[in-house]
Order: C-alpha cells, then sequence, then structure tokens
C-alpha cells in the first residue's frame, strides 16, 4: 500500500532554529500544503511532487503524469527527484541534498532554514518513502527555536496529512544511527544562507534523543 521510488533514504533531526524573542510558551506553525494521497503503491514521490505543485499555486496534474515524466518505473533517483520539482512547481532550485548521521544537523539547518521561509522540503524517512514537511511547533529556550515536533504530509493514505513526529522519532526516521545515507530536496534559494543561520542553531540545543549522545528513543 505504499513505499518504494527512492534508492536510498534516511530521516533527520530538529534543531534549533534561529533566534526569537518570546517565552516558552509552545508555538505551532503550518505550511497548509494540499494533502494528496498517492494513488498507487509506490506513488509516493508523485504524490509529493504534487502536493508541491499544489502549494506553489499550479493546477493540478495526474499523479501518473509525474510518475511516467520521471521514468515510469518502481524506482528513481533522489536527481530525477528534483528534476521533478523543478519541472512541475514553481520552485526552480530544487536539489538533492545528501548527508549522513555525521552531517544530520547542517541537513536539518537547511531543512528548518526553508520551513521557516515556507518552502516545503521533500524528505525520505524509512530508507525507501517519502514524506512532504508541512509543519511543526517548538519552544524558545531561552533565545533559540528548539524543535519540539514535526507534521509531515505523509503520501501514504494509512498516515495521511499531518502525521506525527516527536523530535527524537524525526530523527529516528530521517537520519538513524549506522544509515549510510540520509536524503531530502530541497530549495537552494531557500536555504542559501544555512550556514550563517547554522551559527545561530547552535548544536548543543537539540530537543529529543540524539544519537551522538545515545539514550532510549523517546516517543
Amino acid at each position: 500500500m505504499r513505499r518504494t521510488w527512492i534508492l536510498r533514504g534516511a530521516g533527520a533531526l530538529l534543531l534549533a532554529a534561529g533566534l526569537v524573542a518570546g517565552s516558552c510558551i509552545p508555538q505551532d506553525h503550518k505550511l497548509n500544503i494540499p494533502y494528496r494521497a498517492q494513488e498507487q503503491f509506490n506513488y509516493c514521490t508523485p504524490a509529493a511532487v504534487l502536493m508541491w505543485r499544489l502549494y506553489d499555486g499550479l493546477v493540478t496534474v495526474s499523479q501518473t503524469t509525474i510518475f511516467n515524466w520521471m521514468g515510469g518505473t518502481g524506482n528513481t533517483n533522489q536527481i530525477n527527484v528534483a528534476n521533478a520539482v523543478n519541472y512541475f512547481t514553481n520552485t526552480r532550485d530544487a536539489y538533492w541534498d545528501s548527508g549522513s548521521p555525521t552531517t544530520y544537523r547542517q541537513m536539518a539547518a537547511r531543512q528548518i532554514t526553508a520551513f521557516d521561509r515556507s518552502i516545503p522540503s521533500i524528505v525520505v524517512i524509512n530508507y525507501d518513502h517519502v514524506v512532504i514537511v508541512n509543519g511543526g511547533s517548538w519552544h524558545t529556550d531561552p533565545n533559540y527555536r528548539v524543535w519540539d515536533e514535526v507534521f509531515a504530509h505523509d503520501p501514504d493514505p494509512f498516515w495521511g496529512a499531518n502525521r506525527y513526529f516527536s523530535a527524537g522519532s524525526w530523527i529516528y526516521s530521517f537520519c538513524p544511527p549506522g544509515n549510510r545515507y540520509c536524503d531530502q530536496i530541497i530549495s537552494s534559494g531557500a536555504t542559501y544562507d544555512w550556514s550563517t543561520n547554522y551559527t545561530t542553531y547552535n548544536d548543543t540545543k537539540i530537543y529529543g534523543w540524539d544519537h551522538d549522545l545515545g539514550g532510549p528513543l523517546p516517543y
């Protein structure tokens, strides 16, 4: 009922994001991406690209059209996914962002930078499935936005819109320890200064389980 499409994958954590004013009152934010379930068991990527397209204000196209444009096979590579985003949406600068459990913080910094600018990201989870980030919540501690959870539109109708991940379960899904690759499709224009922002995210401000530190995985 789900899966396939990406050759390899993994998942991410939720880092502290840029400086904000405020207290420890939880805050929520959603991009309000229109949700579409995948129409075939191997259509998770076409469904995610279609959701990005609809978010950009374009008319719908069939998931089969996107599937066939990417080659019409059961699997594709991440470059094809980025190319599909560039072809089918108004976001013309998407690229394949590949990392590993040693660089997941940098990947999350780019993901959060895009999210703060209201640009979607397509993230590979559980090695062979994609979701599109639609929302999250954070608290301020004391001057950094520290992510508590993420909401992702999962094309698999079993999970549906705004699938909930705690900070710990998100990192375990996106970039677990021992995983060789971690992948996402992200806009370079939305993340061009991520490295500057990364200095304010602060490696020590991580909410939830951190595979560098070990310990039990919270849900």
